[in-house]
């Protein structure tokens, strides 16, 4: 439910008809509570742009984001909470994402929220979050254009209708229009608030190089890989605790396996094929066990890399959240079976091999 509490009374109207009205009755609470929102969200918009509109549409994104790039357990989070520990760069926090049409006007409710509420665990992997953390803001796009493959977890039924606007593959050029559309507008506003250069993670991005390119010219990307066996057990996971909760049409009888693996394979085949028309020194790719064992260093690298200022001033920053990070557990999981081993080294042989992993 969280991931869509910010949509307007007219989207919520259209994604309910486009889905048949089909929700399992133990949805009802939530989409009640959605609707109520839906109602006071058209009615903050309205006031957010009287007041900001103007000011919004006038803002410049003069310095190009730096995107951080990889599939959904390979420590995108991780990188993302630690680089964005130099002041210079800013994430969009997840009260922006969550409520993209209203946090100009909501910044009273925000800052009330945020000292009430204590930070939680995600229940997929014991990462602390808080209002303040920083989000994805594939979650604010996707509620202003209702064009994601999150859409995809919530009504999961049609999961294969959302799943074309991960790599926007078969979608009419007005329709990805309009999505830029909206995506340059959630980042305007980001950018008119904090003033300063976007530091931006959202796995989807990974098979949109193309278009994030074709965006910001001058764009800069860190992609993150991973053991595809342990990204493929972390994912299992995190599709049966977060993913399924987020459903409004109860439980599936779909293949996870399937669904991770498809969703994993499309994501990769078009990473490899739009890698080759980004500027190597534009683009630098580690791999997990690296961040891991050695961050400072790999950090360094990334900064040394991309030409990227500030890396001393950020230094103490970044060592202290190590420091508070020391003591934090990574899940544990069972192997694979080897039938499954031997699809994953078949259905994704283009990550076994280009990164070399072993089988």
């Amino acid at each position: 439910m969280d991931s869509i509490i910010g949509i307007l009374k007219k989207d919520w109207w259209r994604l309910l008809k486009d889905n048949h009205f089909n929700l399992h009755p133990s949805a009802a609470t939530q989409a009640l509570i959605v609707s109520i929102y839906s109602i006071n969200n058209s009615k903050d918009k309205k006031r957010e742009d009287e007041q900001f509109g103007a000011d919004i549409e006038a803002t410049q994104i003069s310095t190009p984001p730096l995107f951080i790039l990889g599939h959904w357990r390979s420590g995108t989070t991780f990188l993302q909470n630690l680089m964005v520990q130099d002041h210079n760069f800013v994430s969009p926090n997840i009260f922006e994402c969550r409520n993209p049409h209203t946090f100009l006007v909501r910044q009273k409710i925000f800052e009330f929220r945020l000292k009430k509420l204590k930070t939680v665990k995600r229940n997929t992997d014991n990462v602390q979050i808080s209002l303040d953390s920083p989000g994805e803001e594939e979650f604010a796009v996707g509620v202003m254009s209702l064009m994601t493959p999150m859409l995809g977890w919530v009504f999961p039924k049609k999961r294969d209708f959302y799943e074309k606007f991960l790599t926007f593959k078969g979608v009419s050029p007005e329709e990805l229009t309009e999505w830029k559309d909206h995506y340059l507008y959630f980042l305007k506003k980001v950018t008119y608030k904090h003033q300063k250069p976007l530091l931006l993670k959202s796995p989807v991005n990974t098979a949109r190089l193309k278009i994030l390119n074709d965006l910001f010219p001058e764009a800069r990307f860190v992609h993150i890989h991973r053991h595809p066996y342990d990204v493929f057990r972390s994912t299992l996971k995190m599709y049966r605790t977060a993913v399924a909760k987020s459903s409004f049409q109860g439980p599936q009888k779909r293949n996870l396996e399937d669904d991770i693996i498809d969703h994993y394979k499309r994501m990769h085949e078009a990473y490899f094929r739009d890698r080759e028309a980004i500027p190597a020194d534009r683009l630098l790719e580690i791999g997990f066990s690296q961040l891991e064992s050695q961050p400072m260093e790999t950090v360094r690298q990334i900064y040394q890399y991309l030409k990227l200022p500030g890396f001393n001033e950020a230094e103490p920053r970044f060592n202290a959240y190590l420091e508070s990070q020391k003591n934090y557990q990574k899940n544990r999981y069972a192997p694979l079976n080897e039938d499954l081993k031997k699809r994953l080294q078949q259905e994704w042989a283009l990550s076994f091999d280009f990164w070399n992993y072993e089988a």
